[in-house]
């Protein structure tokens, strides 16, 4: 389990800005990380549980995770 590196983040349908928002990870939130992906920009974004915020599934920009995120590759 991982919190938000002192900021909060979007959690999204995909890995890109221009996907839906789907729930936030507040600063200080409890995550579990799944895995990780690269978009076609080169940024990487982790899928992961909000486990304080009723278990919310998203991505989230690797830039505001602790640890860089998933350290699990997704496959695609």
């Amino acid at each position: 389990m991982r919190q938000t590196a002192g900021v909060a983040a979007n959690m999204r349908s995909g890995s890109s800005t221009s996907c839906a928002i789907k729930g936030w990870a507040d600063n200080q939130d409890t995550l579990d990380y799944h895995c990780y992906t690269r978009n076609s920009s080169g940024s990487t974004w982790t899928y992961l549980r909000n486990v304080t915020d009723d278990n919310k599934s998203g991505w989230v920009s690797e830039s505001l995770l602790p640890g860089n995120g998933s350290l699990v590759y997704c496959g695609f």
